[in-house]
This record gives C-alpha cells, sequence and structure tokens, in this order.
C-alpha cells in the first residue's frame, strides 16, 4: 500500500463497526487470507466509471443491494496485484482502515 501511504513497520487502527463504501482501503479476508487494499465498487479497472460520484457516498451493503456492482480490490502498490474476486470465493470485509501511525523514532 505504498501508493496510499503506508509503509512496512506502520501500525494501523480498524474501524469493524464502519460499513466500507467505495475507495475505502479495507482489511477482507479472501479465502481465509487476509489482505489490505483499497475497496472498487465499480467495473474492473474502468477509470471513468471509478471516478463517478454515484457509489461514493454509498455503503457496501447498499449498493450490492441496488446492482450487481463488481467488487474488486486494488493494489496501492506496483509490486502487487490487484485482486478479482470470483464467483465462489469467498470475501469478508473485516474493517475499515481509519488511521495510519507512523513511527518516527528508528531504533
Amino acid at each position: 500500500m505504498l501508493g496510499a501511504g503506508f509503509e512496512v513497520g506502520d501500525e494501523i487502527l480498524i474501524d469493524r463497526s464502519i460499513e466500507a463504501r467505495h475507495k475505502d482501503i479495507v482489511i477482507a479476508m479472501i479465502d481465509n487470507k487476509f489482505t489490505m487494499k483499497r475497496l472498487m465498487l465499480c467495473e474492473y479497472d474502468n477509470d471513468e466509471d471509478c471516478n463517478s460520484p454515484g457509489n461514493s457516498n454509498k455503503p457496501l451493503s447498499a449498493i450490492l443491494n441496488e446492482h450487481n456492482q463488481p467488487i474488486w480490490f486494488k493494489a496501492e502498490n506496483p509490486e502487487f496485484h490487484n485482486i478479482y474476486p470470483e464467483p465462489g470465493q469467498t470475501v469478508v470485509i473485516i474493517g475499515v482502515v481509519t488511521y495510519n501511525i507512523k513511527k518516527v523514532i528508528k531504533r
């Protein structure tokens, strides 16, 4: 998540009570493997759809109930790949990342 300002060793705070929304950074479990990625609720890799404000204020459950909207997870580090869940995969949003705590002293 280097592109989003997260570095190795940063501590994060996760709020499990917040419902995830489009472009939130989330902790997700996909087939029992944890990942931290940006939640995308738009057509895969379609920048035009992803930047439209239509989904930005709606919680995940509202979007899923209204549309058959694709869900994917954007990697913010070029060394990692985006994740595009396939039918049958188990996807659970564990929580929304709310804070990134950076260590200042390097000892």
